[in-house]
């Protein structure tokens, strides 16, 4: 059986998914992404087996969110790049 459970929170550290995996239901084993702070909170709930799943089911869907971070962020650039040279080009001096 396979279950999924992903939770927000306020901190990614070891400590609190610790708390986060002893307020689940009793498991022998979980697998995670690649970070630091769940491996580090399956050792603090004493979960014996743990690991890495490096089939995320998000981990295009990370790349992909990546990616159209960075498209956003160049064309904002280019978007205030051009106000900025459209505010230059529409100087009361340019128009005398």
């Amino acid at each position: 059986m396979y279950l999924y459970a992903l939770t927000r929170q306020p901190q990614c550290d070891g400590e609190t998914w610790g708390c986060v995996l002893l307020d689940t239901p009793a498991t022998l084993q979980f697998a995670s992404d690649a970070g630091t702070g769940l491996p580090a909170g399956g050792k603090a709930a004493d979960i014996a087996v743990h690991q890495l799943d490096w089939d995320h089911l998000l981990r295009p869907l990370w790349g992909q969110a990546t990616r159209l971070e960075q498209q956003a962020y160049t064309a904002l650039g280019k978007v205030e790049e051009r106000a900025r040279q459209f505010d230059q080009a529409s100087t009361p001096g340019r128009l005398a």
